[in-house]
């Protein structure tokens, strides 16, 4: 499953149709168009960065990302931001390109950060947002290694170790239990440095990594209950009182 970097922050739109902000909710059926961020003549960070990595090809891959927005956006409100890359005979049968292509296109971008790959599998309550009180989306690290570029070209700092390299093409636990935080609570500064904290201290402990994404993935989904008035207060807080190196 395809997941498009800062989804809600980026391209999201709320029931009238502007950006997403928070305590507003989602638009309930699929987007007619796509919030695409106007650069002018001045292009950023990010379009140098794809333009060194994917050279000659750069406009078809710039392409290809356009397309996977429009895929994304064709959803109702809790399944959008993702592509599910095995559906209806997949990209390259829906796109009409060739299989090659497509796979280039996806790896360049997922280097670049401007996509990652997540469980289809753990895509429940934890993952696809539907609290709206906390419908933002943070600064998402690539699975190939931890610092990136985002697609509007701003460089991102700060960063969290993986507790497990990526197998091939399918997520660690930790990696699918990092994009819940990120998807369900956004760019809280407390949150991301105590994400940071525990990916940095569990790193070399690779028998644990399932154990404390579990934990995590638990305790997101404890802090979206009804009776917790603050949820990112909450979650945190349990962090804490479980995982002795946040502080």
């Amino acid at each position: 499953m395809i997941h498009i970097t800062e989804w809600d922050m980026r391209y999201e739109v709320d029931e009238k149709g502007g950006p997403l902000t928070v305590g507003k909710l989602r638009r309930k059926m699929p987007l007619v168009f796509i919030r695409l961020k106007v650069h002018g003549k001045e292009q950023g960070i990010g379009w140098r960065k794809l333009l060194t990595r994917a050279g000659p090809n750069t406009l078809q891959v710039f392409g290809c990302f356009c397309k996977l927005l429009e895929l994304a956006g064709c959803k109702e409100r809790d399944r959008r931001g993702y592509v599910d890359d095995n559906e209806d005979g997949g990209l390259a049968f829906i796109l009409s390109v060739p299989d090659a292509q497509v796979t280039f296109c996806l790896e360049v971008l997922r280097e670049i950060g401007w996509i990652e790959l997540v469980d289809d599998e753990s895509l429940d309550s934890s993952v696809i947002i539907k609290n709206s009180r906390n419908s933002r989306n943070s600064r998402n690290s690539r699975l190939t290694e931890p610092n990136g570029t985002e697609p509007n070209g701003t460089e991102r700092n700060g960063t969290e170790q993986n507790l497990t390299e990526p197998n091939g093409t399918k997520p660690s636990s930790w990696e699918v239990a990092r994009a819940a935080v990120r998807s369900v609570f956004g760019s809280d500064d407390g949150i991301t440095q105590a994400m940071t904290a525990i990916g940095n201290h569990y790193a070399s402990d690779v028998a644990r990594a399932d154990e404390v994404a579990t934990t995590i993935r638990q305790l997101i989904k404890d802090s979206q209950k009804p009776n917790v008035t603050n949820p990112a207060g909450y979650f945190i807080g349990a962090l804490r009182k479980r995982f002795p190196c946040v502080r």
